[in-house]
């Protein structure tokens, strides 16, 4: 080659990143991103281009969860993350938070809510009291300052006791998916009227220790139809609610009954299920009884049209 013959780049050639930012638009660039489950990955694609360092922080903080039981150096965590970068709090739609049981310090209640604060956009929440948390013991005004001020499309509770039936309820009567476990309510002597028409709710789980859910927050239901499309019940104890949902429930999942004396389901007690689509049954190693398993399905089979 001559010496004097010189080597250009034409104007239509763009440096990688440029290239990259012009043949990918960002909505391609999210849906990429969104099937990286790879922490490390997704911190690496952030370093590629602008684009994709745009889309990873709405992937790697899209759920968080705070561990706090027995301690706060989670929560502790979360509030300097929050401090630096306060935006972040906005990309959180699922959250699960491990209630600190045992902390009762006003710091420790200064730290939480400031860290719930920051999460402005939850959609899905998850609280777990652990050794069964006492919901006036810490950081109850915080927790229902966090709930209340965001349209929550799924609430699940475990392990928490002495709920006022005040706090509850409007959760009952607003969010469409609500999961229960292990939680009790406070004595119900203010006279607070149960819920008696949740419109919105269309998934509802009552799993062990819910006695007081299904009393005092359901206890009118069958004077009117719930619109739930998906029911979960430890055993027949709930049949109330099963024919209260009856017209629109698509899935049913039934436990069986601890013990002996439990109700049971039987052919005359489960109404019309003309929606019905799918069905399940949960045996406990305790009642393994064959004839319960069998009985349950012929009732329920024959209550499809």
């Amino acid at each position: 080659m001559p010496s004097n013959t010189n080597i250009t780049c034409p104007d239509s050639i763009l440096p990688p990143s440029r290239i990259a930012n012009a043949l990918l638009p960002q909505e391609i660039a999210d849906i990429i991103l969104g099937m990286v489950d790879a922490e490390d990955s997704l911190k690496a694609c952030a370093l590629v281009y602008r684009s994709l360092c745009a889309a990873t922080p709405r992937i790697l903080f899209r759920s968080l969860k705070l561990k706090g039981h027995g301690r706060l150096s989670n929560y502790t965590a979360a509030s300097k993350l929050f401090g630096r970068s306060s935006h972040i709090g906005a990309y959180v739609k699922d959250m699960k938070i491990d209630l600190p049981v045992g902390a009762y310090s006003d710091a420790n209640k200064a730290i939480l809510t400031a860290v719930l604060a920051k999460l402005t956009a939850v959609r899905r929440c998850k609280i777990d009291g652990g050794t069964k948390y006492m919901w006036e013991s810490l950081c109850d005004k915080a927790l229902v300052a966090f709930l209340s001020w965001r349209p929550l499309q799924s609430l699940s509770l475990r392990a928490i006791k002495r709920i006022p039936l005040l706090v509850l309820a409007p959760f009952v009567a607003s969010v469409p998916v609500l999961s229960f476990t292990y939680v009790t309510l406070q004595d119900n002597s203010s006279g607070a009227p149960p819920v008696t028409n949740p419109s919105s709710l269309t998934d509802l789980v009552l799993d062990k220790g819910t006695e007081d859910i299904i009393t005092c927050l359901f206890s009118s239901s069958p004077a009117r139809a719930l619109p739930l499309q998906r029911l979960s019940v430890r055993d027949a104890s709930c049949l109330p609610l099963i024919a209260a949902a009856a017209p629109t429930l698509r899935y049913l999942r039934i436990g069986s009954p601890v013990t002996k004396t439990d109700p049971l389901l039987s052919l005359e007690s489960i109404p019309s299920l003309p929606s019905l689509r799918s069905f399940e049954l949960e045996g406990d190693s305790d009642f393994a009884d064959p004839a319960w398993v069998r009985d349950t399905i012929t009732s329920i089979l024959h209550c499809k049209p």
